[in-house]
């Protein structure tokens, strides 16, 4: 047995209304257990970094060659690999050359709790919240 699931899909380039939306209709799918997912995909080292100031708490992630990584222990992937915090980011720009877009996530978190201060962190970037 299996469990149907859908996805409405809503775009609008007003982000008030998108988030209002999208909280509607959520409350139909709403479970106890219910929890949100956030993503952005940032394409320069400042926004990066603004971000990042505005969102500690996420992970960061940057580009990669899949040969940097086959066979190496994860402990030893570059930083923007395997991914760090906000607060630990470089702030060498240099070090995000061939990194971006970088990917910021917020992971399983209550809903409410993140979803007005994500899409006012991420402005007109592009961004996911689940």
């Amino acid at each position: 047995m299996s469990n149907d699931v859908a996805y409405p899909v809503f775009r609008t380039s007003d982000l008030g209304l998108a988030l209002s939306t999208a909280r509607r209709l959520m409350e139909f799918g709403r479970r106890e257990d219910s929890r949100v997912t956030a993503y952005a995909e940032l394409c320069s080292v400042a926004e990066v970094q603004r971000v990042a100031r505005e969102l500690p708490q996420g992970q960061y992630a940057g580009d990669f060659d899949h040969r940097e990584v086959g066979g190496v222990p994860r402990e030893q992937w570059p930083p923007l690999v395997a991914g760090l915090a906000g607060r630990d980011l470089p702030t060498d720009p240099a070090v995000y050359e061939g990194r971006l877009p970088v990917t910021c996530e917020l992971d399983d978190l209550p809903i409410g709790r993140i979803e007005d201060v994500f899409a006012a962190a991420i402005g007109p970037s592009r961004g996911w919240i689940n």
